[in-house]
């Protein structure tokens, strides 16, 4: 009978877009010495991802070892099969709320079984998901979210003749525009220049104005300082910046429409010129200092001992043009460190059987630089490329930091286990499908005060999320008028038409694969609260969903190309069929076997072999198999 050795514990680390390919080049260019030690001394296996392969999906697969028609996460979006279609147009359940994850995942086994776990940042498992252990966050921003503990997302301060994008061609976008004014502040700091003043007016998750600050700038040879005052006092001075710093931590209460919160933030001045007449002043995303953790009183002691928790890293600001590719890194840089210091304390101060963290930067920087470091993209440009690559390369680094650190909580009794929830590819050109289907006659869109309203009595067909067109069906949908006689010519009707659209630029067709639901069912996509249709993108292509009436701007464009550093230049949700969607799962601990398995495995897969290496039942819903060959034979 052969010996099968259970470890004690178990890390977690989970990179979102681990992208395969990528990884092993960097390895062998030598950048990323603590994932060449794994990969070199541990399990190391390809993994197709599932679809649709994005965040919310992949990290609920992750967790359960069940596909998404079985956990119920197939989309950043979802609806309940009792839900009229109405509930996912207007996006009112979100994929990230674990209650609507209804497969068991490792944590409630892990529990269950008397373990004791701790959750970093882990997607989908807000509300918390532990009875017993260690939480933080498990909400956070993703997919142009603003994450649930948000006071106030990042702005950008800026005087008009300070408005130009850093990263593209043209102006910024929504930036609040300053006008500074001589101070005739009371108290004012000593300088040889008239200081000037301005007001930043704080604007909180719904536009309302939470907070007011006060700038004052000043200098000897020159506007060279800012400060930051809670009043216009210069004794009240929270923060001083000169060009290309960072502030300190601002801890500060902020008053919503609802309640008075306390949070922190920073700022970074991104530049100021020596006349005044330039200058811009960026505010990281104001968090909650409390309510984001399990037990509820470890926020206050991690605001004490790590400082307050740097979430966002997104690529919003980058794409408005407020920062730079290097202010970019700076975020993740700091992110990073944070995440460093609470896992150490964590690991030090409270027992535990699981940990697992999540780490989103190398999805963020692959969506942003794409483009530019990709020759055969068709707005690929070349001088941008050593920059952007640049980038790539210390994101990656930092990721290698993080397992570098990661690996000092290694012992004889603990697996490492690494893992991605799916790769990136190409992306040139939104298809708008549902403008698509307008112009077929399928579906009927009006504006209101709401918004945009679907005229459900005169829509046949609507796509909704980013692989699904649902009909509106008689006797299933509250509002359907599709007769159940018509339901499977009217699907064959609309699978033919797509496979006919062609697209002027490439003359390629933007579908890679169109199939009815029932078919589905080898993809993990069959549950009856998922679309009639289901497709799959060719690479370079993306749908965009949102209709554009026939008296907007492009309305008449089926095919929108996209802009590089103002969005994606990359994507993962609408395909599935390609290596380049691929990630990467590494096991590293004593006793497992040192091998590069030369066929991929399933993300279905990891939940089952996790639970089978430290001796756990297997998640109740889990359709994945145990890896049985990644031990050595003893």
């Amino acid at each position: 009978m052969r010996y099968v050795r259970r470890f004690k514990r178990a890390i977690i680390l989970g990179y979102d877009s681990l992208h395969a390919r990528l990884l092993n080049e960097l390895v062998k260019k030598g950048h990323l010495p603590n994932f060449k030690k794994i990969m070199n001394e541990g399990y190391y296996a390809e993994v197709v991802p599932v679809m649709p392969a994005q965040t919310p999906s992949g990290w609920a697969t992750i967790a359960t070892g069940a596909a998404p028609a079985t956990h119920g996460i197939f989309g950043f979006f979802i609806k309940l099969s009792k839900d009229p279609l109405e509930v996912l147009w207007r996006r009112e359940r979100d994929g990230f709320d674990s209650r609507y994850c209804r497969a068991e995942t490792l944590w409630e086994v892990a529990e269950r079984s008397g373990k004791k776990v701790i959750l970093v940042k882990y997607p989908g498992t807000w509300p918390p998901v532990v009875k017993r252990g260690i939480q933080i966050d498990g909400h956070a921003g993703y997919a142009g979210r603003i994450c649930r503990f948000t006071i106030a997302p990042p702005q950008c301060f800026a005087t008009k003749e300070a408005l130009e994008h850093l990263e593209a061609e043209g102006e910024a976008v929504d930036v609040q525009v300053i006008k500074l004014e001589r101070a005739t502040w009371s108290k004012l700091p000593k300088s040889r220049v008239r200081p000037l003043e301005a007001e930043l007016q704080i604007k909180g998750v719904r536009g309302d104005v939470v907070k007011k600050y006060y700038i004052l700038i000043y200098g000897e040879e020159g506007y060279e300082e800012l400060c930051i005052c809670r009043e216009r006092d210069y004794d009240t001075c929270i923060a001083r910046l000169r060009e290309g710093a960072w502030s300190d931590w601002i801890v500060d209460e902020y008053m919503t429409k609802d309640e008075l919160l306390k949070g922190a933030t920073k700022f970074k001045l991104i530049y100021l010129s020596k006349d005044g007449r330039r200058l811009r002043l960026y505010m990281h995303q104001v968090h909650a200092v409390h309510g984001f953790t399990v037990p509820d009183q470890l926020a206050g002691e991690l605001l004490k001992e790590v400082g307050p928790y740097f979430e966002y890293t997104g690529p919003m600001p980058l794409w408005k043009g407020w920062i730079d590719l290097k202010t970019q890194l700076e975020i993740y840089e700091q992110h990073t460190e944070w995440m460093i210091k609470t896992i150490h304390y964590l690991a030090r101060k409270y027992p535990w059987d699981i940990m697992a963290l999540q780490w989103h930067p190398l999805d963020y920087i692959l969506h942003i630089v794409w483009a530019a470091i990709d020759e055969n993209h068709p707005f690929h440009e070349a001088r941008k490329k050593d920059v952007a690559f640049k980038a790539l390369v210390e994101t990656f680094k930092l990721a290698d930091k993080l397992l570098g650190e990661v690996l000092e909580l290694v012992d004889d009794q603990t697996l490492l286990a690494v893992i991605g929830d799916h790769g990136h590819m190409m992306f040139h050109s939104f298809f708008s499908i549902n403008n698509w289907l307008m112009r077929k006659g399928y579906l009927k869109v009006r504006r209101s005060e709401r918004g945009l309203e679907v005229e459900w009595s005169k829509t046949k067909a609507i796509a909704l999320e980013s692989n699904y067109i649902y009909i509106n069906l008689k006797g299933r949908d509250p509002e359907g008028i599709v007769e159940p006689s018509e339901y499977d010519e009217l699907r064959e009707k609309i699978i033919k038409e797509l496979y006919e659209v062609k697209d002027p630029m490439t003359g390629h067709c933007p579908i890679l694969f169109a199939i009815r639901r029932e078919d589905a069912r080898s993809l993990g996509l069959d549950d009856e609260a998922i679309g009639d249709i289901v497709y799959c993108m060719r690479e370079g292509y993306q749908t965009f969903i949102t209709p554009i009436l026939p008296e907007e701007p492009l309305a008449q464009a089926i095919f929108k190309r996209i802009e590089p550093f103002r969005e994606h230049t990359s994507e993962h949700t609408g395909f599935y069929l390609s290596s380049e969607l691929n990630t990467v799962m590494i096991l590293y601990g004593k006793g497992i076997k040192p091998r590069k398995r030369r066929s991929p495995v399933r993300l279905l897969d990891f939940a089952p072999t996790i639970a089978y290496l430290l001796g756990l039942p297997l998640p109740r819903h889990a359709e994945g198999a145990a890896l049985l060959d990644v031990i050595e034979d003893t």
